[in-house]
């Protein structure tokens, strides 16, 4: 595993932002937040939910089961604009839970746009296969064993993601979770399964 410093975290961000494909996601990423961070418009709400589902490849347009409309009348539901203000974690698990299928990627994504582009915050942390299958060997370099399938927990991923943030002192960065997440999956996604290679962050 890598050695995670806060030198190489930033140059993993910098490498982001240049790079001539996600560079360019992350600037209207922040335009679309920021402009219509608010979710009571059905319209606006099922408009970011397709962008995510593009630009992240969360395949919901493949799951019969699951259509935009549903999602977003269930966002505009339960308060979002409010507690997404506030960093509330339990979003993404209420977002996540459709019928079989539990949508932890996209309602992260959706969490963390808004938190981090809406408001400047740091909050939440993106959940994807390529960061989960890479923090059990970085929690094993700090002394924590955790399973793949433990992170499949939210709260669990998070906990992970926190015990890195404070072991390597990452808390002087503005923004030490989501630079971590740009740090594990720009580094490790070419270790990835063809199908996660496309997934921006």
């Amino acid at each position: 595993m890598k050695k995670i410093t806060t030198k190489a975290i930033i140059t993993a961000r910098k490498a982001v932002e240049k790079d001539r494909k996600y560079g360019s996601y992350s600037s209207i990423e922040k335009i679309i937040y920021k402009k219509y961070k608010y979710n009571k418009d059905p319209a606006i709400v099922a408009l970011k939910i397709a962008y995510i589902d593009q630009t992240n490849s969360t395949n919901l347009r493949m799951d019969k089961n699951i259509t935009i409309a549903k999602l977003a009348e269930k966002i505009m539901k339960i308060d979002f604009d409010r507690r997404i203000r506030k960093g509330d974690l339990t979003l993404v698990d209420e977002i996540a839970s459709m019928g079989d299928r539990k949508l932890l990627s996209f309602a992260s994504k959706y969490c963390l746009y808004h938190n981090h582009n809406g408001y400047n915050k740091d909050d939440f942390s993106i959940y994807d296969s390529i960061v989960r299958n890479t923090l059990p060997g970085l929690l094993k370099d700090i002394g924590i064993k955790k399973t793949k399938t433990e992170l499949c927990d939210y709260t669990e991923y998070c906990n992970a993601i926190n015990s890195l943030i404070e072991h390597y002192g990452l808390n002087s960065l503005e923004h030490p979770r989501r630079d971590l997440d740009w740090y594990i999956w720009w580094n490790y996604r070419r270790q990835a399964s063809p199908t996660l290679k496309n997934e921006t962050k």
